[in-house]
């Protein structure tokens, strides 16, 4: 076949409803190699497969869409999240250990408190310890500064999972 026959049939069967020019292109393809040389055949089963194709393409598009929560309820089966958070935990904790191994006894007492507390605020591990506030906010900007990129990697992957 003519490379201008050929591109009127993927005209044809785009005009047909093709959803773009790469299927009416693989449905024109598919037609010639099953009918070779019969251009009257070719042209008929442009008509059918686009069709074909193009219910395919809807009972996908629909599947994904009219429950978008199945689709994301099986993305979440995928992954073993108490894997994940447990992995999360060990990478927090390693770099809580690593940043606090030189620090001084309040400085420990300060994070220990801050991890074991159900809702950490500076004044609430200040109360507990009987510090005030400022000098656990002090404590924890200088522990801060102890973190490098170079040798812990980047910050927000110790903050997402």
């Amino acid at each position: 076949m003519m490379n201008k026959e050929i591109k009127n049939l993927v005209s044809y069967s785009l005009n047909l409803g093709a959803l773009d020019e790469h299927m009416a292109a693989t449905v024109v393809h598919d037609a010639i190699l099953k009918y070779q040389g019969n251009l009257k055949l070719i042209r008929t089963s442009v008509y059918f497969l686009t069709k074909e194709y193009r219910r395919e393409q809807f009972k996908i598009y629909n599947r994904q869409h009219d429950n978008p929560d199945d689709h994301q309820q099986y993305l979440e089966n995928l992954v073993d999240h108490s894997y994940v958070d447990a992995e999360k935990e060990r990478d927090q904790r390693q770099l809580i250990s690593s940043l606090i191994s030189n620090a001084d006894e309040l400085t420990t007492a300060i994070v220990r408190t801050w991890l074991t507390s159900d809702k950490p605020t500076l004044t609430s591990v200040g109360r507990d310890l009987g510090i005030n506030h400022n000098t656990v906010r002090r404590k924890l900007r200088r522990l801060a500064e102890n973190f490098s990129e170079e040798i812990h990697g980047n910050l927000f992957e110790y903050l997402s999972a």
